[in-house]
């Protein structure tokens, strides 16, 4: 019996070094678990921070493509005042042109009508301007002109009389 409280007593003893070993073995994996849990934490931690972040850069990109949105609409306004700017000088460079056009029209006509009164040659002591064969609006076109009445030459008595005073009409 001893033998045999013995081989019993041995028995309880490896029994009892499995167990220990075994015990050790899940206090390590437990560990390990308990390791792997705080790194999948703090994983999680830095996932959070990462989408936060991104978060912030979505917001900020969507702020930034309002001002430019904004920036835009102002440039196409700018634009548009500036078409509408372009139109009204181009209607006022044809009105100038229109009137530039007419005033150019009446002054020739304005010379015409002038050169009636100018003589035809230098009879009268006038150094006069040469009269535009043009037809007088006024005359009839199967008719001649009128010819200008000249002044009559008169000689000064006795007199100095200096001709550079004399103006031509």
């Amino acid at each position: 019996m001893a033998s045999e409280v013995r081989n019993l007593a041995g028995r309880s003893a490896v029994a009892a070094k499995e167990i220990k070993s075994l015990i050790e073995k899940s206090v390590d994996k437990v560990n390990e678990g308990s390791r792997l849990v705080n790194d999948s934490g703090q994983t999680l931690d830095d996932i959070i921070a990462s989408v936060k972040r991104v978060s912030d850069i979505v917001s900020d990109i969507a702020t930034a493509s309002q001002e430019q949105s904004e920036g835009i609409g102002l440039v196409n306004s700018a634009v548009s005042t500036m078409d509408e700017m372009t139109q009204k000088n181009a209607a006022m460079v044809a009105k100038a042109m229109d009137s530039s056009k007419t005033l150019r029209d009446q002054a020739d006509h304005l010379g015409e009508i002038i050169s009636f009164f100018k003589p035809d040659n230098n009879e009268s002591g006038y150094a006069g301007v040469e009269r535009r064969s043009a037809q007088r609006p006024w005359s009839k076109p199967a008719e001649a002109a009128p010819t200008a009445p000249t002044a009559p030459s008169v000689e000064p008595s006795g007199t100095d009389v200096n001709d550079d005073e004399w103006a031509t009409f």
